[in-house]
């Protein structure tokens, strides 16, 4: 959802929730044009949609996501948003305020390890629910299967008596 708040060209079914991003409107040739000055994989560097620094007439462009975990995006809400044709702006590292970002950073990397900590304490726990299940349902199909092997055993039984009996009775 960040991306969509950063990016001019996203629009949104319900603005005023923000749902329903709609990216018909970014130019095609807006695609994977620009290359990220942040990115950590150069791999991805030209990929997607990239945004420019908002200083001025700053040429460096980088992912929204990027600027995310860089601690370079900028949300002015203690202005009215009403006067603001953006609220939403980025710098790069060079026009950020070095603190603030630090901060910003050291927040999205608490948040990342939480999630990441949550996710794997999740996931653990999904493991133990699903051995457990599986656990019961060995219970089952050994309980089953036994009472079948019972049920076949007691019939063997009858049958071989009633072979023997009947073969006693022939002689």
């Amino acid at each position: 959802m960040v991306c969509a708040l950063y990016t001019q060209g996203v629009t949104f079914v319900d603005p005023e929730k923000l749902r329903g991003p709609n990216l018909s409107q970014i130019q095609f040739n807006n695609w994977g044009s620009k290359i990220c000055m942040l990115c950590q994989d150069e791999n991805f560097a030209q990929t997607g949609v990239c945004i420019r620094c908002d200083a001025g007439f700053c040429k460096t462009t980088f992912h929204v996501t990027c600027a995310q975990s860089q601690g370079l995006l900028t949300e002015l809400r203690h202005m009215d948003t009403e006067e603001l044709l953006d609220p939403f702006i980025a710098y790069c590292r060079l026009h950020s305020d070095r603190q603030m970002a630090k901060k910003k950073r050291r927040n999205y990397l608490t948040l990342l390890a939480r999630h990441r900590f949550l996710s794997k304490q999740q996931q653990q726990q999904q493991k133990n629910f699903n051995s457990s299940i599986i656990r019961i349902e060995d219970t089952i199909t050994n309980h089953r299967t036994l009472n079948k092997l019972l049920i076949q055993k007691e019939k063997f039984r009858k049958n071989f008596q009633s072979i023997g009996n009947s073969n006693n009775g022939k002689h």
